[in-house]
């Protein structure tokens, strides 16, 4: 029996080979998207979405790709160790027979799909593409792992086949060893026990009512009080002043109101970290230095908070910001001038960034802004059940560097915030380097500056993620 618990071979394949039937079939839909994420050539959202946008896709269809590419994911290592028990050497056979094995053991022992279903159509590919033999090897193997599904969901039995305790929560959790550990050395085995489980659950759907249109209010209580569930009866919970969130996939009227302008999906974990900071207290003029696609923009412009400023490192998602601007119908205060450029190069004034726009006039940046919100490049181990790919392509090298980044970034940072003024910190980690250690160095690095508010995670049993932040306030005399 092997117990080494891998990442992933260095073989993975691109996409290609399941795209003729990936148009119109779920199961090699999702081994095509699932492919592209092992290969690195996408996300797990972006390669999925891709994929579901086959036409000739059926909504039940698309509803199965979904499961089984999410659920396979979330599993992959633990499957991976489980379904090479079962083959001589697992290492010599295509890897593409490798992922249509694993996805019909997923199928099995996951979804509890009937054997007919989940067996045949694995055994008809591999057959299909490389032959009756390793047909029959496919066949072979999988009725012998189907007679072992209790022992697949059975934790003893991963407990009785790794010498190590934390080796075995690893595989059992589908989880590298090295993130166990941190966790465990971080937070003590039941707070890693509580991450571990909710790294492997799907975490609820969010939804931000636009506070810039009017009726948002009853809106709210509409929603909260509709009948139209979730898929499962249940009915939306409220979060903060106008985020809402479903246990399930958004219903008709949620996704309408997303169409409308009138609502956006934000995960309510990062909604309720950044409300934690009550953002209307701020003083102005605002700084998003690290803004992505514009989220948290959008949050304070819907408050009607002055953002003097958004930027990011990646143009490409900068792109997105005055789309939702549009889309959301905000006219007042106007869409903030979006630069690119690293927030760690803020000390270098204008030469450090440049406009979205090619023909848009440089922009002479304010001096000092009053509160600067750093959505700060992370590890994203808090988001493991929204993002399971970053299980497969972080490290543990990763994390010092990140660190490294994040310090130089607030060190940039802080010269250009006003006296009195407030930054906030935000991370979607749980990491302690990243965290609460990364704001106690600063606090040693700059005598100026002190703590006023500190954010762990919030309700993260709840909202399926955990998010940290902090509130760095500077003196009003420096």
């Amino acid at each position: 029996m092997k117990n080494n618990v891998s990442v992933f071979s260095s073989c993975v394949p691109g996409s290609a080979f399941f795209l003729r039937k990936a148009t119109h079939d779920p199961r090699a839909a999702a081994l095509s998207a699932l492919s592209r994420v092992l290969a690195g050539e996408a996300d797990a959202q972006e390669a999925l979405d891709a994929v579901l946008q086959s036409p000739a896709m059926m909504p039940s269809d698309k509803g199965l790709c979904t499961e089984l590419f999410y659920g396979h994911l979330r599993m992959y290592l633990r499957l991976q160790w489980f379904s090479s028990r079962f083959l001589k050497k697992p290492e010599k056979l295509p890897w593409e027979m490798r992922l249509c094995l694993d996805q019909a053991l997923y199928s099995l022992a996951g979804l509890r799909m009937p054997a007919r279903a989940a067996v045949h159509w694995a055994v008809e590919h591999v057959r299909h593409r490389f032959g009756q033999r390793l047909g029959a090897v496919a066949n072979g193997a999988l009725r012998s792992m189907q007679r072992e599904l209790a022992s697949f969901r059975d934790v003893a039995f991963y407990r009785a086949a790794f010498p190590d305790a934390l080796e075995a929560e690893a595989c059992w959790h589908s989880m590298p060893l090295w993130i166990v550990r941190l966790w465990h050395e971080a937070y003590g085995p039941q707070k890693a026990g509580q991450l571990l489980e909710l790294a492997g659950s799907s975490p609820p759907q969010g939804l931000r009512l636009n506070r810039s249109c009017s009726g948002w209010e009853k809106l709210r209580v509409s929603l909260l009080e509709s009948r139209e569930g979730d898929g499962d009866g249940r009915k939306a919970q409220a979060v903060g002043a106008c985020a809402l969130w479903y246990a399930h996939s958004l219903p008709y009227e949620a996704r309408r109101l997303v169409s409308e302008g009138r609502a956006s999906r934000q995960s309510v974990a990062s909604y309720a970290a950044l409300e934690a900071f009550e953002p209307r207290s701020w003083p102005v003029p605002v700084w998003d230095c690290c803004a992505g696609r514009g989220g948290k923009t959008m949050l304070l412009l819907e408050q009607g908070i002055s953002v003097a400023l958004a930027s990011d490192t990646s143009a490409r998602r900068l792109k997105a910001l005055p789309l939702e601007f549009s889309r959301l119908g905000l006219s007042q205060p106007p869409c903030p001038p979006i630069l690119v450029g690293s927030a760690a190069e803020a000390g270098k004034g204008e030469d450090a960034f440049r406009p979205l726009d090619p023909e848009a006039q440089a922009l002479s940046l304010p001096e000092r802004f009053g509160a600067i919100l750093v959505d700060a490049p992370c590890s994203g181990l808090g988001t493991l059940s929204r993002h399971p790919e970053i299980r497969l392509r972080r490290s543990p090298e990763d994390i010092a560097q990140l660190a490294q980044l994040q310090a130089g970034i607030l060190d940039a940072l802080w010269p250009r915030l006003e006296s009195g003024g407030s930054l906030i910190y935000l991370t979607c980690t749980a990491s302690p380097a990243e965290n609460e250690e990364q704001v106690a160095a600063f606090l040693e690095r700059h005598p100026d500056a002190a703590c006023a508010q500190e954010y762990q995670g919030g309700e993260w049993e709840l909202f399926g993620e955990y998010f940290y932040g902090a509130m760095l306030r500077k003196d009003a005399g420096s």
